[in-house]
């Protein structure tokens, strides 16, 4: 992963060296103001993160959570909205599949803010028995932004799907609403 960290700084994105259960290998909050010089954390390391925010040009990104979806049909939704929307929108965000199924939508925009969620779901009864009755939602679409980092690519079972981290492109403001706008169309 060394090798991938200095790429992704190289790109202007923050590495973060992460383990198995996706949390950060040591401190990491200075981290969202500093960039990570890649070292032997990241030999060791089960996976990577990106940062996001200002300290990666202002990255931010949607995540699709997939595995809270009892329709199976968020994600094509979700696209279909944003199509309506706008044609070309989709084309411009890298996209990767996360380890649970889900997907990331990663782009920067000159406006970008903490960690949001988008939409959201009701509990079933069955998911109360397991995780109480104060267990009300399930997120299913929220972002990361400042404050925020996400496992990426080449990590275990992460895969990207199209675009390439090296090309991270800058949406505008009124393309970020559009995602927005749609995702907030499923809550």
């Amino acid at each position: 992963m060394l090798d991938i960290a200095e790429k992704y700084l190289l790109w202007g994105l923050n590495p973060l060296p992460v383990k198995s259960d996706k949390r950060p290998v040591g401190k990491w909050k200075h981290l969202q103001t500093e960039n990570q010089k890649p070292n032997g954390q990241f030999t060791n390391c089960w996976g990577i993160a990106i940062l996001c925010g200002k300290i990666s040009n202002n990255l931010e990104i949607i995540d699709i959570d997939t595995k809270y979806d009892l329709t199976g049909t968020l994600f094509e939704n979700y696209k279909q909205l944003i199509n309506a929307a706008d044609k070309e929108l989709l084309k411009k965000l890298v996209v990767e599949q996360s380890s649970s199924g889900g997907y990331h939508f990663i782009y920067r925009c000159s406006i970008i803010e903490g960690n949001q969620k988008l939409a959201q779901r009701h509990t079933t009864e069955s998911e109360k028995e397991i995780g109480g009755q104060n267990d009300v939602t399930r997120d299913l679409i929220e972002t990361r932004g400042e404050g925020g980092y996400f496992v990426c690519d080449p990590s275990p079972k992460y895969k990207l799907i199209s675009g390439d981290f090296s090309k991270v492109v800058e949406i505008s403001v009124q393309e970020r609403s559009i995602l927005f706008d749609c995702a907030k169309a499923l809550n």
